[in-house]
């Protein structure tokens, strides 16, 4: 039931207004604006009936003030006057006020207009949580879309990269035939050296080692592939086993997030150490379960305030915790971190398929 506090330093206009209204709401009467807002230490109305003409603090100096404090200035006023004057009203509207009823007032009237107030709060206070669910759904969208922007990227390095090296591969692979005429030839000659300093350049011409795939998930992979190269470039020893399929039920952007916030914060770990630096990542897929399994070096220094680890750079947990969270809270599965010694552990189970 909506609770309304009626507010005049007259008993009579307090003993109509709760004959009109009780029954129908938690009716609270109250002689005086000081009196009300003691009140609201201990409740909040839905709707306040406020006579304008009180002593000490009147109906306008209590509105200013109910709309000064974040807790109380969205709470509808409704003015309760024996005045006529437009310029009354005009003053009260421009305060805040949603309406105006004159006394003496009749009960219909009195019934009607609060239960049309409280209809119209109740819908803005409905169209305001969608908007707040929308501005959430917007911003999630934004998260995925950027995440799905940066897989693609990588996904498309990696691609290159690969094509580049079969172009390599095919070319060495069709001249191959002419090298060897050359080699026989130098050797049946005798030329030795030449030969050697032939090879020697053969070898220097052959194609690079391609980028390593990890797993048969392309996303995955490819993510790994960039962070990887990253930690080899810092000089962090990189130890990888990972067994993702390429069909999980799992989005690809949302593994990509699971192991690249996880991967770059065991990067940005490892950066701060002087001495060993290490990442070991593995994952396995059994039945309808995939395992990740995320270790590595670290300081041994932790901020961490219950279960959550906090960021060293910024208020609130981690934003790459955060992100990883997240995402296995949305498949309702599980995800554990914790330390051992100066080793950081990410455990994360994914029912998939």
């Amino acid at each position: 039931m909506k609770t309304i506090f009626i507010v005049d330093d007259s008993d009579v206009n307090l003993v109509t207004a709760l004959r009109a209204l009780d029954g129908l709401y938690n009716i609270l009467t109250m002689p005086s604006a000081e009196r009300m807002f003691t009140i609201f230490e201990k409740i909040t109305p839905d709707l306040i009936i406020l006579d304008i003409d009180m002593p000490e603090m009147d109906g306008f100096d209590a509105i200013k003030k109910l709309k000064e404090d974040d807790k109380t200035a969205n709470i509808p006023v409704v003015f309760l006057t024996s005045y006529e004057d437009a310029s009354i009203e005009a003053k009260g509207f421009e305060l805040g006020a949603v309406d105006f009823i004159t006394k003496p007032f009749s009960t219909t009237v009195m019934q009607n207009r609060i239960a049309r107030h409280l209809q119209i709060e109740e819908l803005l206070k409905i169209r305001t949580e969608r908007l707040q669910n929308l501005q959430e759904s917007i911003q999630e969208l934004e998260t995925e879309n950027r995440s799905i922007n940066r897989q693609l990227a990588l996904q498309g390095e990696h691609y290159n990269v690969l094509q580049t090296h079969i172009t390599e591969t095919k070319r060495a692979e069709h001249d191959l035939r002419h090298h060897l005429s050359v080699i026989q030839s130098y050797n049946n000659a005798g030329e030795s050296k030449k030969l050697e300093e032939y090879l020697s350049n053969y070898i220097g011409s052959l194609p690079g080692k391609a980028d390593i795939t990890f797993c048969e998930n392309f996303a995955v992979s490819a993510i790994l592939q960039y962070y990887i190269n990253i930690a080899g470039k810092e000089g962090i020893q990189v130890d990888v086993n990972t067994i993702v399929p390429g069909e999980t039920g799992v989005s690809d952007s949302d593994l990509c997030i699971i192991f690249g916030n996880c991967v770059e914060n065991a990067i940005e770990a490892c950066r701060k150490l002087e001495g060993e630096k290490f990442i070991k990542i593995r994952s396995n897929h059994t039945g309808k379960l995939l395992t990740i399994n995320i270790s590595n070096s670290f300081d041994g220094k932790l901020n961490k305030e219950g279960d959550s680890f906090m960021s060293r750079k910024h208020t609130g947990e981690g934003i790459g915790i955060s992100s990883v969270r997240a995402v296995v809270d949305k498949y309702g599965d599980s995800a554990r971190f914790e330390t051992d010694g100066n080793v950081f552990r990410v455990v994360i189970i994914l029912r998939i398929g």
